[in-house]
C-alpha cells in the first residue's frame, strides 16, 4: 500500500512509502506572500505529482484542533479541504491522527515539543530537515504500524462530479 503522510502547514512536511517499503520525505514551502490562493494550488499540485508518479492508496495527516489565530485556522481548513477533495476525486482513504497520539507514538510523551520529535526521529536513524518533515515521518510510521488495511477504513465517497444523471 502506498501511503502519503502530511503535516499540513505553510511549510508542509510530507513522507511517502510505496508498497515495496521504500520511503522518501521532505518539505513543501506553500506560502506565497503575493497570492494567498497559490498555497492551495501548490499543495494540490504536489499531491497530484506524487500520485501520478507512484500512486497513492491512503493519506494520513496530523489533525490539529487548536490554532494560534483565526488566519491559521482558515489556512489549515483550506489545506484540509484540498486533501479531502483529492481523496474523494481519486477514491483514496484519508485519515487524521490526533497530535497527542502522534507525540506519544514518537516520544512516549503526549506533550512532546517540536525539538523532541526531531530528536526522536534522528535517534531512529531518520534525517529530517525540520520538525515538519519529522512529524510527517512519524505520521507515516504510525500509519504503517496501524495499517488502514487492518482497520478497513473507508472514505465517505459520494457520487463523482458529472456522474449523477438528471
Amino acid at each position: 500500500m502506498n501511503i502519503l503522510a502530511l503535516d499540513l502547514g505553510n511549510t508542509t512536511g510530507w513522507a511517502f512509502v510505496d508498497s515495496n517499503g521504500r520511503r522518501t520525505s521532505g518539505v513543501w514551502k506553500l506560502h506565497n506572500p503575493l497570492c494567498d490562493g497559490l498555497r492551495f494550488l501548490r499543495l494540490r499540485t504536489n499531491i497530484y505529482a506524487i500520485h501520478e508518479e507512484f500512486g497513492i492508496h491512503h493519506i494520513v495527516y496530523e489533525r490539529v484542533r487548536r490554532h494560534e489565530g483565526t488566519q491559521a485556522a482558515h489556512v489549515y481548513g483550506g489545506y484540509l479541504a484540498i486533501v479531502h477533495l483529492f481523496g474523494q476525486e481519486n477514491n483514496i482513504t484519508v485519515a487524521g491522527t490526533e497530535v497527542k497520539s502522534l507525540k506519544v507514538h514518537a516520544t512516549g510523551m503526549g506533550a512532546a515539543h517540536k525539538n523532541d520529535m526531531v530528536a526522536a526521529a534522528w535517534k531512529k536513524g531518520w534525517k529530517p530537515s525540520d520538525h515538519n518533515e519529522a512529524d510527517a515521518m512519524w505520521l507515516l510510521d504510525l500509519a504503517i504500524a496501524t495499517s488502514p488495511i487492518k482497520r478497513k477504513e473507508k472514505t465517505c465517497l459520494g457520487p463523482r462530479p458529472g456522474s449523477v444523471k438528471r
